[in-house]
């Protein structure tokens, strides 16, 4: 997925890693099941922002790492990436962009594309025999 922000094109792709060291995925399907409430919960609205702009520094980790990359491990360096994707949001918003839209298109390249993309979509296709699928473990479905 691409997003373009103040005329700079970024590539938004999530990583192996990326989502294997963070709380990335609870985290946005808490904050999917919160929007479907309908809630005017002022925390929710803090809990979006902060989801949106984790999501957006998550994503730009393998293709913009020189700009925005940080210590998964340490998270070392995390705040200050974390205030530039800020930065970046404010521009998005700034020139029209909404943070709901933002969160979709960033939950739907998280969650149903690249290797995420590819478990759901063995798990809703099955190719194996029944015998064979009574050897292999069930995944919870995601959203």
């Amino acid at each position: 997925m691409n997003i373009v922000i103040n005329d700079t094109n970024y590539k938004i792709r999530y990583g192996y890693l990326v989502v294997s060291k963070s709380e990335i995925i609870p985290k946005v399907v808490d904050t999917m099941n919160k929007m479907s409430e309908a809630s005017e919960d002022y925390g929710f609205i803090t809990r979006l922002m902060e989801t949106v702009a984790d999501m957006l520094l998550y994503g730009l980790q393998k293709a913009h790492a020189d700009e925005f990359g940080f210590n998964f491990i340490t998270k070392e360096g995390y705040d200050e990436k974390y205030a530039k994707v800020c930065d970046l949001i404010d521009d998005y918003l700034t020139d029209g962009g909404k943070i709901t839209d933002l969160f979709n298109q960033l939950s739907e390249e998280l969650l149903n594309k690249g290797f995420l993309g590819e478990i759901v979509e063995s798990e809703s296709n099955p190719q194996t025999t029944e015998k064979e699928s009574e050897d292999i473990p069930k995944m919870i479905p995601m959203p």
